[in-house]
C-alpha cells in the first residue's frame, strides 16, 4: 500500500471503507493504539450500524474523548478486513482525517521517508 507525506508533513494512506464509493485519506497515527477512526457523516454514508453507547478513549496527549463505535470492513493491503471503528460525532472538519491506529499496523512493515515524501505499508 502506497501513501505520501501530506502538505502538513503527516504520513497518510488512502483507505476504502465498504459501501463508500471513494477511498478517503487516513492519517497514520502511532499515538492511537486502536484500529480505526472515522467521522460520523462517513459512518452514516456507509450505513454502518452505530452502537447506542459511547466509549471514552484516552488520546496520546492525555486527554479523553467520547466516541461512538461500530464495526466495518475496509480494504487493507489488498484484502477485505473487518475492523472496530471509533466514530467522531458530527461532520468532518475541513482539515479532518480518518486515522489508522497501531492495532491495524501490528502485523505490518511501515516505511516513512520524509525526504522523499513517501509512505509504504506492507505485510
Amino acid at each position: 500500500m502506497e501513501g505520501w507525506i501530506d502538505e502538513r508533513g503527516q504520513p497518510v494512506i488512502p483507505v476504502q471503507l465498504e459501501r463508500l464509493e471513494d477511498s478517503v485519506v487516513a492519517l497514520i497515527d502511532t499515538g492511537f493504539n486502536r484500529e480505526f477512526i472515522i467521522f460520523e457523516e462517513h459512518a452514516r454514508q456507509a450505513q454502518l450500524m452505530i452502537e447506542s453507547d459511547t466509549q471514552i478513549v484516552a488520546l496520546a496527549d492525555g486527554s479523553q474523548k467520547r466516541f461512538l463505535k461500530s464495526g466495518g470492513t475496509i480494504e487493507w493491503l489488498g484484502e477485505q478486513r473487518r475492523v472496530n471503528i471509533f466514530i467522531i460525532p458530527g461532520s468532518m472538519p475541513r482539515h479532518g482525517r480518518w486515522q489508522v491506529g497501531t492495532q491495524l499496523l501490528r502485523d505490518c512493515r511501515l516505511e516513512i521517508d520524509f525526504r522523499e515524501r513517501s509512505v509504504r505499508l506492507s505485510h
